[in-house]
């Protein structure tokens, strides 16, 4: 009896330290989806290598981010604030400002076309001769609250002197850029020959906040050999509030 008793003890005992060793294994041994999620780091060239997980393919790709460009020296140039269209721009000399009819200037001046919406327009010209710089045109429109894109679907004609349309970001703002000046189409004697036109601005950008948008032109007719700030480290300085 006594005999018995001690052999179902021992049982006993041994199987508890069965169940025990087996608990303990059982918790720091990897699982199967382990081996299938375990990145290894090596090192190559100084630098941690991590090979293809699975897991990557499952993370939504990122675009990339526009590029963004980064304003210019501005040391000296004359600073220009409208605290009515609220906007500002920078000029590279000593400027004189005076406001302009929209028939003075592109695309009214050269086509005919009115522009609708039009509220008003500056011009920018430098009062130091010996600076040979662009005059610039600052046209200001009512956007009714539309998106730079939809505004310029419905308003087509400001961009009739232009063969190309680039997107641009100065300051975080996107811009539209327009340039190469369009030839016009001539027809003489019934045959179609084409005239390139000298009193289009060179350049035109285009961009709009929630209530306006601004079309800033450079001009350069007139000017044998420009001189100074290029149009683009002009163009920069432009901010709207």
């Amino acid at each position: 009896m006594h005999k018995n008793v001690g052999i179902v003890i021992a049982v006993v005992i041994v199987f508890g330290l069965v169940v025990a060793l087996g608990f303990v294994v059982s918790k720091n041994s990897p699982r199967v989806g382990d081996f299938f999620n375990t990145q290894t780091t090596s090192m190559q060239g100084g630098k941690a290598i991590v090979p293809f997980s699975p897991a990557a393919r499952t993370q939504p790709s990122q675009n990339p981010a526009p590029l963004i460009e980064g304003t210019t020296n501005t040391s000296g140039w004359t600073m220009y604030t409208d605290s009515a269209y609220l906007f500002s721009f920078q000029y590279p000399a000593k400027i004189s400002v005076s406001s302009v009819s929209q028939k003075s200037v592109y695309p009214q001046k050269q086509y005919d076309l009115i522009v609708p919406d039009f509220m008003r327009a500056i011009a920018f010209s430098s009062r130091e001769f010996s600076k040979r710089l662009p005059r610039a045109y600052i046209l200001t429109f009512a956007s009714h609250g539309q998106g730079l894109d939809a505004w310029l679907a419905s308003h087509s004609d400001i961009k009739r002197g232009y063969s190309r349309q680039t997107p641009v970001f100065y300051n975080g703002k996107m811009f539209y850029e327009f340039s190469d000046i369009r030839p016009d189409e001539v027809y003489n004697r019934g045959e179609l020959t084409y005239r390139t036109r000298t009193d289009i601005p060179e350049k035109m950008y285009l961009t709009a906040s929630n209530a306006y948008v601004y079309a800033i032109l450079f001009d350069y007719s007139g000017i044998s050999k420009p001189y100074g700030a290029t149009i683009e480290s002009i163009i920069k300085t432009f901010r709207i509030y």
